[in-house]
């Protein structure tokens, strides 16, 4: 048995985590990165987007902030090993990446009113978009399958 195997399986024994533990917490990470680097520097997209657009920019950029928070604590703690459920955030993560993929595409719209859109920007918001759609028909197909409690 290799060094990986025997990891993967200490994992599985200790952690309540599926396939897509590591692509949400990728997802949320995502979500998370966009508004630092409003704060962080001026030469990014998000941060020229605030400065355009102002009070709505921190608007989107806040709730980018706060979906990919509870995002990531939802990784962490419906993974830790003999703790309860979040079972409000089980039943509504569709909801969540839904919101995180479209408020994701919110910040090149604006910008392109200017002609101050990036190839880099468009990859980078589209690349968001389709996480958060991918993992959308990931939750519905899991929950279709009996794999996740839809029911409220």
């Amino acid at each position: 048995m290799s060094l990986f195997q025997r990891l993967r399986d200490w994992w599985n024994a200790h952690f309540r985590c599926g396939a897509d533990c590591g692509y949400r917490l990728l997802f949320g990470g995502l979500l998370l990165y966009t508004p630092l680097a409003a704060l962080i520097s001026t030469r990014t997209q998000a941060a020229i987007y605030v400065m355009l657009e102002g009070a709505a920019a921190w608007v989107t950029l806040g709730s980018l902030a706060i979906i990919g928070l509870v995002i990531c604590v939802d990784v962490v703690v419906n993974t830790m090993p003999d703790r309860p459920r979040w079972v409000w955030i089980t039943k509504r993560r569709d909801f969540l990446y839904i919101l995180g993929a479209f408020a994701s595409t919110m910040v090149p719209f604006p910008l392109a009113r200017y002609g101050l859109v990036e190839a880099s920007a468009i990859i980078w918001y589209g690349l968001v978009f389709v996480s958060g759609l991918h993992l959308l028909f990931l939750d519905i197909g899991a929950k279709q399958r009996g794999l996740l409690d839809a029911s409220d």
